[in-house]
Parts: structure tokens; C-alpha cells; sequence
């Protein structure tokens, strides 16, 4: 939980926050299947929706996701979904370093994690490099 106070304390991550306002932007429930944002997650955690850290990280990897998604030729919101996404990446390895710590384990499981998280940011890339190379789409909204 306390990683997420200190993600919400970064200016980077003021519109991850709070849920998408649908009448702000009306279609992104309509494009967006799996909403998410700190704000859900924490309550997530508080309502013990969470088997382990790893889900934790799988809905913030889906905010970025998200904002990738629907985002995907502002190149303006793409810079800071990837500067939340270094955010995320500092503040997780922060997290899993201390969990270590704490519960003595070995290396090799966060080394397996981490390797995991890698390879999920990477296809995320991959998939944002492809939609760059189609046709941009007309909406521009945030998150």
C-alpha cells in the first residue's frame, strides 16, 4: 500500500489517479475493457481483492495499457504513460527489494518476477509500435 502513496504523490501520475470521467471522454468505456487506475487499485487492496503483489502489478501495468491503448498517436500522452511507467518500474523494484528484505527471500524470485514484468513492457512496446504504424485514430483523450 505504501507504494502506492508514493506513486499518487508524483505529479507524473495525476491523471492514473481517478477513474476515466465518462462524460468527459465517452467512448473510452466502450474501448477500454479493463479499466484502471490507483485509486481502484487501492481500494482493491483495502477490500483484499488481491491473491498476490503480482496481480497488484498486473493492474498497473493495465493502466498504462490502457492509456497506450487509447492514446496511441498523442505522442504527448504516450511520454508521460511511459514516464508513469519508469515511475511504476522504480517504485515496484523499490517494493519487491523491500519485501525481501523483510521475508529473507532469494534472489531468484524476484529475479523471476522482474523478468516477467520485462517481458510484459516489452510486448506492451511492441504492440504500441505497430498501432503507431497504422492509421491514426481521430480521439485523443487522456487515460
Amino acid at each position: 500500500m505504501e507504494m502506492l502513496f508514493r506513486l499518487n504523490d508524483k505529479k507524473i501520475s495525476e491523471q492514473f489517479r481517478q477513474p476515466v470521467d465518462a462524460k468527459q471522454v465517452p467512448d473510452y468505456y466502450q474501448r477500454i475493457l479493463n479499466p484502471m487506475d490507483l485509486n481502484t487499485i487501492a481500494e482493491n487492496l483495502k477490500e483484499g481483492k488481491y491473491y498476490d503483489a503480482s496481480e497488484v502489478y498486473r493492474d498497473l501495468d493495465q493502466i498504462i495499457i490502457n492509456c497506450l491503448d487509447y492514446n496511441y498517436n498523442n505522442f504527448e500522452i504516450i511520454k508521460k504513460a511511459e514516464a508513469f511507467k519508469e515511475c511504476i518500474k522504480t517504485e515496484w523494484g523499490n517494493f519487491m527489494k523491500e519485501m525481501q528484505r523483510k521475508m529473507n527471500i532469494t534472489d531468484s524470485i524476484i529475479v523471476d518476477v522482474t523478468s516477467d514484468i520485462h517481458e510484459r513492457l516489452l510486448a506492451m512496446e511492441e504492440k504500441r509500435r505497430k498501432r503507431k504504424a497504422t492509421p491514426a485514430n481521430s480521439s485523443m483523450m487522456e487515460s
